[in-house]
C-alpha cells in the first residue's frame, strides 16, 4: 500500500469532493494506486473520493513529522454516477491510473450515499471527536461485560499503554491483560 504524505492542497481536494450526495460507483485498482487514482479523477474535475486514515508520522531522512494519508480501504475508491462516461475515457486516455467499475454477478455496482455515511465517519478527515479511553482506578473491582471472562469480577492491578492488568478475584491467576472497554465498575 503506497502512503503519501499530504500536503495541505491534497487533504484540501480529498475533503472537498466528498460532499455529492448523489449515488456512487464503487471503482477497484491497484493498493498502490488508490490515492493516485482519487487525487487524478479530482484533477479532472470528476467527483470521487475513498476514506481515509490521517497518521503522523517521520519523514524520511528528516526530524520533522507530517501527515501520512493512508486508505482505510486500499483498492477501493467510489466515483459520482454522473463522471463515469468521462473517468473511463481519461483512463483508456491515461489521464488516470487504470480502474475498473466493481461488478456482481455481472452488474455495476451502484451505492446510494446514505450506504456509503459509515465510510465517511470512519474516516480521519471526517471532523469527528473521539472518546478518550476511560481507565478503571487501580484496586477498583470491575465486571467483564464481555468475552471468555464474561461476567466475572476482577480487580485492577495495573495498565500497559493499551490494556489494563487484571487479577481475578480470589484466586492467585497471573494477571491478565484486558482491554478497558471490556470492564465495568460494579455498583458497591
Amino acid at each position: 500500500m503506497k502512503a503519501k504524505y499530504a500536503s495541505p492542497a491534497d487533504e484540501a481536494e480529498l475533503l472537498l469532493k466528498a460532499d455529492w450526495t448523489g449515488d456512487w460507483f464503487a471503482l477497484r485498482c491497484s493498493q498502490k494506486k488508490t490515492l493516485q487514482l482519487v487525487l487524478a479523477l479530482n484533477n479532472e474535475g470528476l467527483r470521487s473520493w475513498t476514506p481515509l486514515w490521517v497518521r503522523h508520522r517521520r519523514m524520511p531522512r528528516s526530524n520533522e513529522f507530517g501527515k501520512l494519508l493512508l486508505p482505510c480501504l486500499p483498492s477501493f475508491a467510489f466515483l459520482a454516477v454522473d463522471d463515469a462516461e468521462h473517468a473511463v475515457r481519461a483512463s483508456k486516455e491515461r489521464a488516470v491510473p487504470s480502474f475498473s467499475v466493481m461488478r456482481v454477478m455481472g452488474r455495476q455496482v451502484r451505492l446510494t450515499d446514505r450506504s456509503l455515511q459509515s465510510l465517511r465517519k470512519a474516516s480521519d478527515l471526517d471532523p469527528r471527536k473521539t472518546n478518550p479511553i476511560k481507565w478503571p482506578a487501580l484496586g477498583s473491582r470491575q465486571k467483564v461485560v464481555s468475552g471468555s471472562f464474561q461476567g466475572l469480577v476482577v480487580v485492577v492491578q495495573g495498565r500497559t499503554a493499551r490494556h489494563c492488568l487484571v487479577e481475578l478475584e480470589g484466586e492467585n491467576f497471573p494477571f491478565i491483560k484486558m482491554p478497558p472497554f471490556l470492564l465495568a465498575p460494579i455498583d458497591s
